[in-house]
């Protein structure tokens, strides 16, 4: 019996050692450690964004704006004849075209909807208003209501400003 005293005397002097290693919420060893997890990863994260930040101006060679495929690599790599190669700059530039004009044309069909609904909710207003102003109170405060608007931040030409005075 007293060897498994002993055994026992042995395992628990062991579970308490290790006990307050690990129990301890603010010991030295797990602080730095954390702190050497923190330090590589900020490092691979440095070196990842200078690797990335080099393929990007790798992708920009010799100044040259890149904008649209690059049709020189593609004749290359397709083995395109000369001829092959204007018929393919010919087909995707009037595809580009078409997509553009396809697109400037749901741009305008969604501001005259835009407009039309404006429109529609000021005449709606303006009934409202009519209980109980008379036409030149309502005008007043369109006016009021106009100067008192908070600028809109917008980054493209727009013609809000204009198209509200309507």
């Amino acid at each position: 019996m007293s060897s498994n005293n002993h055994n026992s005397e042995f395992n628990s002097s062991f579970d308490n050692a290790y006990n307050n290693v690990t129990s301890t919420p603010n010991s030295p060893i797990k602080g730095a450690i954390v702190m050497l997890f923190a330090i590589l990863v900020s490092i691979s994260g440095i070196f990842a964004a200078a690797n990335s930040y080099g393929n990007a101006d790798q992708s920009q060679t010799m100044g040259k704006k890149h904008r649209g495929p690059d049709f020189e690599t593609i004749s290359t790599q397709l083995q395109l004849t000369e001829g092959q190669t204007e018929q393919l700059k010919t087909l995707l530039k009037s595809h580009h075209e078409s997509r553009v004009q396809e697109r400037q044309s749901q741009q305008q069909k969604r501001q005259g909807e835009h407009q039309a609904k404006r429109e529609s909710h000021k005449q709606a207003l303006n009934a409202e208003l009519s209980e109980f102003l008379n036409d030149e109170q309502i005008i007043d405060l369109h006016d009021i209501l106009q100067k008192n608007r908070p600028p809109r931040s917008c980054n493209r030409p727009c013609e809000h400003s204009t198209a509200s005075n309507s």
